[in-house]
């Protein structure tokens, strides 16, 4: 088909769209327009769309930038080598990985693969898709982020990590202005030495505190417990965790372990790194040559001692022994 070519500050404008450039062909039987250094689209008050070459149609609106391309619309920023943009639809796609950054706030994400819905402020990324914070740095392959709202969404396996823990999840999203997360699907968070799981875990970051509700477990490796419940919390800045509702402890011995049921259970960490474990309420807990009941309990996992409150009654072998409180020492290597 024929075509014109301009040299030269050249500028077509088409409906709502105006497009500039050092020079051109233009095909007017196909209504469609290819340009050639300093490539700039503008559409509206907030689009625009720049690069070192451009494929145009008109008569579908559709825009193909090659080079360096750079699209801003409101506060947003995206850069790669390569974008198709449909300006009758507002929807952006890259194949060929972008990294998009936001005026309004800190976070700066990458990924390969991506599509940018501007009438909706959402993007979808795909394909090492890394999210950057001054606070944590998050990775998936696959989310979904809204920039009015500021949140992330996630639907596939990802990790968030911080100085202060790391989550994992497959599902649930990420406030990135208020520091929230709600997570579900094989979701967990290690802090302190503990991992805190369940089948619904809420994070706020600014307040330090993890919620979990339902099949509740915190596994604490360095003092050879886990705990199970329904409903727990973890205070990072306490360092104080709680668990309740179909309340047990397993505490591993080298040779057996020590099984403890309860209404609650609180731990704390004290001054030296110790966890002491405060069961309240309908205490009873047994091991292979030990069973025991009492109202509360402290497991002191400092000297390993457990202190037993309030009609207290211990079963060893044939004896039987009550008190109005008793120590036991339970020796790890015993």
């Amino acid at each position: 088909s024929s075509a014109q070519k301009f040299i030269g500050n050249v500028q077509f404008n088409h409906q709502d769209v105006r497009l500039f450039c050092d020079s051109a062909y233009l095909y007017l039987d196909s209504n469609r327009v290819h340009s050639f250094g300093n490539v700039r689209i503008l559409q509206g008050d907030s689009l625009s769309l720049f690069g070192d070459t451009l494929y145009y149609n008109g008569n579908e609106k559709d825009a193909t930038m090659h080079g360096n391309v750079i699209m801003n619309d409101r506060d947003l920023r995206l850069t790669t080598t390569s974008m198709r943009y449909n300006l009758a639809d507002s929807i952006g796609s890259y194949s060929n990985g972008a990294m998009i950054t936001s005026a309004k706030n800190q976070n700066v994400l990458t990924s390969k693969v991506g599509l940018y819905y501007s009438n909706g402020q959402t993007l979808e990324f795909r394909d090492s898709v890394v999210l950057n914070n001054p606070e944590y740095d998050m990775t998936s392959d696959t989310l979904t982020y809204n920039t009015a709202s500021e949140k992330a969404f996630f639907s596939g396996p990802t990790e968030i990590t911080s100085k202060d823990n790391f989550i994992y999840t497959e599902k649930g999203w990420y406030d990135t202005k208020l520091n929230r997360a709600s997570l579900t699907d094989s979701s967990y968070i290690i802090s302190d030495g503990q991992k805190l799981e369940g089948d619904s875990l809420y994070y706020d970051r600014e307040m330090g505190l993890g919620e979990v509700f339902n099949n509740m477990m915190i596994t604490d490796t360095a003092n050879d417990f886990i705990l199970k419940g329904n409903y727990g919390w973890h205070d990072e800045k306490l360092k104080q965790s709680l668990i309740t509702d179909s309340l047990t402890l397993i505490q591993l011995f080298d040779e057996d372990s020590l099984f403890l049921h309860a209404d609650t259970a609180l731990i704390i960490e004290d001054s030296t790194g110790n966890q002491n474990i405060h069961a309240f309420h309908h205490v009873k807990f047994f091991k292979k040559d030990l069973q025991g009941a009492s109202d509360s309990l402290v497991f002191n996992q400092n000297d390993s001692t457990i202190n037993m409150y309030y009609d207290p009654i211990l079963w060893s072998e044939e004896n039987q022994l009550t008190s109005d409180f008793i120590t036991i020492k339970t020796d790890s290597n015993s």
